[in-house]
């Protein structure tokens, strides 16, 4: 199937108000991933828009993982930004009571993402991991 189909079926078949299809967003995305043909800028404006349409944050922070396994264990600093805001936004939405609200995240902080994170030289003791 081409990337066209793909994303269709990532953002409009899959994509809900309350997140309850996100998991077959996700398993869309990971068939994506495995198509060999596909670049790796492809494969990060399929992630962008998994990111704006998941209201999963475990789904998000899955298929980051993912993402970062198909670069060779890499990631853009404006992809690794955007993630950490759009989990932020979930975050709180996720602490409402209302019918809208996005599923609860259920895996631990993703703390391997630091080493992405360049510490500056004379970075304060309490910064440099």
């Amino acid at each position: 199937a081409t990337a066209g189909a793909y994303k269709y079926m990532q953002s409009q078949i899959c994509s809900s108000a309350a997140g309850q299809y996100d998991e077959l967003m996700q398993r869309v995305f990971e068939r994506f991933l495995q198509k060999e043909n596909e670049s790796v800028k492809q494969a990060v404006t399929m992630f962008l828009q998994l990111l704006e349409d998941a209201k999963s944050m475990d789904v998000i922070q899955n298929s980051l993982d993912m993402l970062i396994q198909r670069m060779g264990k890499q990631v853009d600093d404006a992809v690794l930004l955007s993630v950490v805001r759009r989990m932020q936004v979930l975050e709180k939405k996720s602490r409402t009571q209302t019918n809208d609200a996005p599923p609860k995240g259920t895996l631990p902080m993703p703390i391997h993402w630091i080493h992405f994170v360049e510490i500056q030289p004379h970075a304060a003791p309490h910064v440099n991991f």
